[in-house]
This record gives C-alpha cells, structure tokens and sequence, in this order.
C-alpha cells in the first residue's frame, strides 16, 4: 500500500481500522520528529503527533479522495505546534525578541507544509537516488525505506557493517545537500 493512496483514504473514511492503523504506523514516528524539530519536548512532541491522528479519525469523512494525506498530517502538526508556541508565549514576558520560543514561531509560520512541497520533497529525493552509485542506492533504501538494521544488511550483501555505514553516510550527505531547503522536514524522513 501507498500512503497517498486513495484506497487509503477511502478505507479510512468507511471507518476500515487498517487502514487508518496503516497510516498511524508508517506516519507516528514522522510526525513525533516533525513536531520535536521545533517543540523540542519529547512528551509534548508525543502529545501532538498523538492529537494528530485523533483529529485524522474525527475528520475522516471530511477529507477528500485526492487529498495527499501527509502533506494534511503535516499541515496539522504545525498548526498544533504553532498553538503551543502561542499558548507559551502568552505565558512568558515576550519583551526578549531573542526568546527561543519567539525564534521557533517564526520559523514554523514560515515552514511550507503543502501538498506541493511533499511532492517537490519526493521529486527531489528520486532524482538523488537515481544520482547515488547502485550499491549506494541499494543500502540506503534498504536502511530508510525498508528499515533494516546495518548489520541485516551487511548481512543480506555479505559486506561489512563499516562499509554498510559509510555507504549511509554518502547517501544521507547527498540528501541533506539536495534537500537543504527542506531540513525540517529531512530530520524526520532521515535521521
């Protein structure tokens, strides 16, 4: 299955529990990184990617079939970020325009979260896969996209762990250089 699928969002939508269990399970931990990029807090970091999904299952029958659902949770999770900063803020004297609070505001109102960003986003790391030499690309994908530990690859590719790592680690500089304009977004699809 495909996150952007629209069989996904019309499983959720009939209240089919897999398929929003799907979307919890590849999604949590993006969404987790996303708010905690700039909330910094684990727990209210886990607190938002939490309300997150609530707020997908109660909007489910309001989402639309071509919706590009993580360009939605994204959009939502900085929203709820930004009502935290805000919450904070009316709490604390905000006269230190240095506030980090105040610095974090700013960089997320600013922070495109659109459908079309998630789009460039892919764009860009299928050309920078296509860019990275075979075995390169063969580890990288086998780390991020199929989740596997250094060592099952070194394993399954009958290489060493070290070679495995250096290969991730010229992979992700070649992400972290194409996607520079992006790196919130990169520090949870990558790191």
């Amino acid at each position: 299955m495909e996150i952007l699928d629209k069989d996904i969002i019309k499983g959720i939508q009939n209240d089919e529990e897999k398929y929003f269990r799907y979307v919890f399970d590849s999604s949590y931990d993006k969404i987790f990184y996303f708010a905690k990029e700039f909330v910094r807090d684990a727990d209210t970091s886990h607190g938002i990617a939490q309300g997150v999904f609530v707020k997908l299952w109660e909007k489910r029958k309001e989402l639309r079939a071509d919706s590009n659902l993580m360009a939605w949770l994204f959009t939502v999770t900085k929203n709820d970020c930004l009502k935290i900063f805000r919450q904070q803020r009316k709490e604390i004297i905000i006269d230190n325009p240095s506030n980090e609070n105040n610095l974090g505001i700013e960089a997320l109102e600013q922070f495109d979260t659109s459908e079309l960003v998630i789009k460039e986003m892919h764009q860009i790391i299928e050309q920078t896969l296509q860019q990275l030499p075979p075995r390169c690309r063969e580890i990288f994908q086998l780390s991020r996209f199929e989740e596997l530990k250094n060592r099952e690859i070194a394993q399954r590719l009958n290489i060493s762990e070290k070679a495995v790592e250096a290969q991730i680690t010229k992979a992700l500089k070649a992400m972290k250089k194409n996607l520079h304009e992006y790196l919130p977004l990169v520090n949870w699809l990558f790191f």
